[in-house]
């Protein structure tokens, strides 16, 4: 594991982070307790986004996705389970 903490040592996550070709983290790490880990394949007008964050980081990681692709280019969206910090921002959707 200590290799993997060394690689991502000097990364921004203030921006968009590519993990591999058009697989991007847009998540959110607060300072404090909170922690969103979403996800974004980007692929044109199909892309997806995986586990949205809760309503608190959804700003951030919004702010890091139109950094990559436009919003309106997500046509999936994918929480692999209820949990508020892993489908909280869904109902934001809808606004």
């Amino acid at each position: 594991m200590a290799g993997i903490e060394s690689a991502y040592r000097d990364v921004d996550v203030s921006h968009a982070v590519e993990i591999v070709p058009r697989v991007w983290w847009v998540g959110a790490i607060d300072q404090g307790i909170l922690q969103s880990h979403a996800y974004l394949i980007e692929q044109g007008d199909n892309s997806a986004l995986i586990d949205l964050g809760s309503k608190l980081t959804f700003s951030t990681t919004l702010r890091k996705i139109n950094e990559v692709v436009s919003f309106d280019s997500i046509r999936y969206f994918i929480c692999h389970h209820t949990a508020p910090y892993v489908a909280g921002a869904l109902p934001l959707l809808e606004q």
